[in-house]
């Protein structure tokens, strides 16, 4: 599919192994559709596409939507499968990332200007760029492998579970 074009209501590649490829076309295509089935899906290089819309973009059956162009999030990735950002991404306000894990890879720069509430696994690659936008929150739950830079004026909370020690009561002095 060339990014020319719109990808609405969805697309099910079916049985067997199968590969949607959204190639470059000379502008910014969308996808505001369910993804199913599919086992691969390329976004080439330099090529921009935004996921958004009033739709949801899902990953299924621990599939992976590996994005390495421009692509700009503004409504819903679901799933139980894996999110790969791997070029220049922008993130915004009303999207819902809700995908199994999340991947930061491949050099990727990725600019948060929407406010983020993620429940699944943050996995950020060396050589990456998490940028933050003054007055917007990434708030992580499950966990994260921050090993980029995470940059700007927003927040980045860490609310993921944690094993806590048990109280201890303190020791009272008895006068000698």
């Amino acid at each position: 599919m060339y990014s020319t074009g719109t990808l609405i209501g969805g697309a099910d590649g079916g049985a067997g192994t199968n590969q949607l490829n959204l190639a470059g076309g000379g502008g910014v295509g969308t996808i505001t559709g369910v993804i199913t089935d599919f086992q691969i899906i390329k976004v080439g290089a330099g090529v921009s596409w935004a996921v958004g819309g009033v739709g949801t973009a899902t990953v299924t059956d621990n599939g992976m939507l590996k994005l390495t162009g421009t692509t700009q999030i503004s409504s819903a990735v679901a799933g139980t499968g894996r999110l790969v950002l791997a070029g220049a991404a922008t993130i915004v306000d009303g999207a819902n990332l809700t995908v199994g894990t999340l991947a930061i890879s491949g050099g990727a720069t990725v600019k948060m200007t929407g406010t983020i509430d993620y429940a699944g696994t943050l996995v950020q690659a060396g050589g990456t760029q998490i940028t933050i936008a003054s007055g917007k929150t990434l708030t992580l739950h499950k966990g994260a492998q921050l090993n980029g830079a995470v940059v700007g004026a927003g927040k980045l909370v860490l609310a993921a579970a944690r094993r806590r020690s048990p109280e201890r009561t303190p020791r009272s002095s008895s006068p000698t």
